[in-house]
């Protein structure tokens, strides 16, 4: 190599350099906007949120006053030590490179066997979980990037513009389905209902009612990740956060934090996920968190802190590309183009750098979500024809699995040699359950059929959510139903969602990547210790289960109705197996024309309803039943009300603003589809009570009636 061509070298890469830092400058200046206020309270941020939206385009959210909450003298520190999977922290701990995290929590706290991350596996879905307790599908955060079907904009949370977005996008579709409720932005994340008391996000891009978010000014932490590569440095600089925040008057230490530790997901990208380099982040993570515990206890508090620590995700190797946009164009498909000026696109892949993607189709002339699988299978192309995207896109070489969504609470899974699942879910008594049927002739794309302790939740039956997570919580697909059946509940996911096979990404080739529903991605790391916590092995966790144990730690009352955890360290009763077949009424009859309509209703009953159910539980059925048509009766007239008070701010001026102007459109869909929903299931539970209470004989005189 000549010196000309070195010196040309050397000047590329300080142009690459410098560029990158004046980007990173301009995205540091533009995201100290919230950061900077760090100190002042959420609803004084407020002001200035409002001055940025104007000036930057930024969403917002309504905000609630809240009272001050009144709790018990507890703190919570959450440490996310970002995108470790469980296998490579178990190395790092089998090399003795952990002796503290051994002490504290092997010996001194629990640790769980089984901690799960959530499909898709990214930050942005799990970071919002562990403080709201919701599933993705209930929060509105599907995924790192979302496409706004009724402003037809993406939004991406990693991008300068839309990075807050995370916040005012989430909502709770939990209490929207409560009856006493039914509303979508009542406050019910942990740093809400904290409300009144100091409260940290420490780089979390979750942050929604913290009363301090901190850094003030993340640039140090940009320049040592992608300008001067001093990947450790970003830890380092989340620790001095907390030694100040901890360090300050008693009065104002956060009796909650939560904690984004950043290096080791870095370098797992990077350099790969059991790397060196990984391995050497998580034993400075080790030594940091012994020089932590000592400022506790010079604190006087180190008996009242609950320790949290966790992955949000696992990290599987990469190091392929998957050009999907090309693929797709490349058979005719209008896929949406970076020009905003360019309308007539078919299909939005939301395709940021990680091992899934989801994609939203248009039909009808529009982008709502689609109701049945089937739509995919003709869809246009540039040259006038019409295709089978399924077919299309599972004969690409990086595809592995696409989830087709087939209604709000059902999918399809699709496997690359033809293996076809679908899954439908439930709710009875603010319970989920699910069932996964697959198709014995085609195959098994889940491979659950080769598990033994599943065999007996194969059985075409709805089953509970906690069934589920316990029974795979140790397979290739670990709690991979219920992600499915409640990830395109709230209407923002797109249609389908496609996971690559292993070695692949999207965007941008990395050594290790994440997003995907497999075990590496699925399984991490997750250890708590704290004045009433258990010691000892402890067996399965979801990101959503730390919610309800954080409200019981600080005697908040929080309805479990409200979210989608549970304390794994409660006892649980069994499945409740009339829910179950209830669960298993509501499916078969949503398949067939309302009784009124039936034709044959007595031989439905007999060909239909008596293999599936044994008329000696009719009775309890009923009581469940009549119970169950209750709650959604109540709950129809709430939703009914509260689409009628946002559609009235929709057409009225003066009518009260019930809903930020920017999420009205999108609350309208949603609510609206919740209610449509909501009488249908009325609809069918009636059905089901009048073959209950007329049926329990095939030849009596009230069914022959019927």
């Amino acid at each position: 190599m000549t010196l000309a061509s070195l010196d040309a070298r050397a000047f590329r890469l300080m142009k690459n350099k410098l560029f990158k830092f004046v980007t990173i400058f301009i995205t540091a200046t533009v995201v100290a906007s919230p950061y900077s206020f760090a100190g002042t309270r959420h609803s004084e941020q407020r002001h200035v949120n409002d001055a940025f939206k104007k000036d930057f385009g930024r969403k917002v959210y309504l905000e609630k006053k809240l009272p001050k909450a009144s709790i018990e003298d507890v703190y919570v520190i959450h440490f996310i030590i970002d995108g470790v999977n469980l296998e490579t922290f178990n190395q790092a701990l089998a090399g003795g490179r952990l002796p503290n995290i051994r002490r504290m929590f092997f010996e001194e706290g629990a640790v769980f066997k089984s901690g799960l991350s959530l499909f898709p596996s990214t930050s942005s879905t799990v970071y919002q979980s562990y403080a709201t307790g919701l599933w993705p599908g209930h929060a509105g955060i599907p995924h790192i990037q979302r496409f706004d079907r009724n402003r037809l904009k993406l939004v991406d949370y990693l991008t300068v513009s839309d990075y807050d977005t995370i916040n005012s996008d989430q909502i709770n579709l939990r209490t929207l389905m409560n009856p006493k409720i039914a509303d979508l932005n009542t406050p019910s994340n942990i740093f809400e209902l904290l409300s009144g008391h100091p409260t940290a996000a420490v780089y979390s891009p979750f942050n929604k009612g913290a009363a301090k978010i901190a850094p003030s000014v993340p640039l140090r932490a940009f320049w040592a990740a992608y300008i001067s590569g001093d990947e450790a440095r970003v830890d380092q600089l989340a620790f001095a956060e907390i030694n100040k925040l901890y360090g300050d008057n008693l009065e104002d230490i956060p009796r909650y934090s939560l904690v984004g530790l950043y290096s080791s997901d870095i370098n797992g990208h990077r350099y790969g996920p059991a790397s060196k380099e990984v391995f050497e982040i998580l034993t400075q993570f080790d030594l940091y968190l012994a020089e932590f515990e000592k400022l506790l206890a010079k604190r006087g508090i180190h008996e009242k802190t609950y320790i949290v620590v966790s992955a949000d995700h696992g990290m599987h190797s990469t190091g392929k590309l998957f050009r999907l946009r090309k693929a797709l164009e490349a058979k005719g498909i209008h896929v949406k183009p970076n020009n905003p000026k360019d309308k007539g696109y078919t299909l939005v892949a939301a395709d940021r750098g990680v091992s899934s993607t989801h994609l939203y189709v248009k039909h009808n002339d529009g982008f709502s979500p689609i109701q049945n699988a089937s739509i995919i299978e003709k869809h246009p192309t540039l040259w006038g024809e019409k295709i089978d995207l399924k077919d299309i896109i599972l004969k690409m070489d990086a595809s592995e699995l696409l989830i087709v969504r087939n209604g709000d609470r059902k999918a399809r899974i699709f496997g690359r040699e033809g293996k076809t699942a679908d899954v439908e879910c439930y709710t009875v008594n603010y319970v989920d359950y699910c069932s996964y049927n697959f198709d014995e002739l085609l195959g098994d794309p889940l491979g659950y059929s080769s598990a033994e302790n599943l065999r007996q939740f194969l059985d075409k039956e709805p089953h509970s959510t906690f069934e589920w997570r316990a029974k795979t919580a140790e397979l290739e697909y670990p709690d991979l139903i219920m992600a499915i059946g409640t990830m395109f509940e709230d209407g923002r996911a797109g249609d389908m969602f496609l996971t690559v096979r292993d070695g692949y990404g999207f965007k941008k080739i990395k050594a290790g990547g994440h997003g995907g529903p497999k075990i590496e991605d699925m399984r991490t790391p997750f250890m708590i210790r704290g004045p009433k916590i258990p010691r000892g092995e402890a067996c399965v966790i979801r990101p959503v289960d730390l919610f309800p144990m954080m409200t019981k730690w600080f005697g908040i009352d929080v309805p479990s109705k409200n979210h989608d955890g549970v304390d794994p360290f409660a006892k649980h009763e069994p499945e409740d197996k009339i829910a179950v077949k209830l669960s298993a009424l509501e499916s078969l009859l949503e398949k067939y024309p309302p009784i009124s309509k039936m034709i044959g209703v007595q031989d439905f009953v007999l060909t239909k309803v008596y293999p599936l159910i044994d008329p000696k539980d009719f009775d309890a059925i009923a009581k469940k039943a009549w119970d169950e048509l209750g709650r959604r009766h109540e709950l129809s007239k709430k939703l009914k009300a509260a689409l009628d008070n946002m559609n009235k701010q929709k057409l009225r001026d003066d009518a009260p603003k019930v809903v930020d102007p920017d999420y009205l459109d999108d609350h309208i869909s949603i609510v609206s589809r919740a209610l449509e929903r909501t009488r249908a299931g009325m609809v069918e539970l009636e059905d089901i009570l009048i073959i209950l209470k007329s049926c329990k004989s095939i030849d009596s005189v009230a069914c022959q009636g019927i």
